[in-house]
């Protein structure tokens, strides 16, 4: 949330608290979710055939 405050601060002259923009997107229809955890360690190999086509 504080990214797409200092984003719509510098880009709009716009200033919202994070309290304040999670109220505006809930009411224009976003809702946040939990990213997935992610293991520390990728498998390159797992990687190179799953990028395949």
């Amino acid at each position: 949330m504080r990214a797409i405050a200092a984003w719509l601060r510098c880009c709009w002259c716009v200033n919202y608290s994070v309290s304040g923009l999670t109220e505006l997107l809930h009411r224009l229809g976003f809702s946040y979710k939990l990213t997935p955890p992610m293991p520390c360690e990728a498998d390159p190999v797992r990687q190179a055939t799953k990028n395949r086509p």
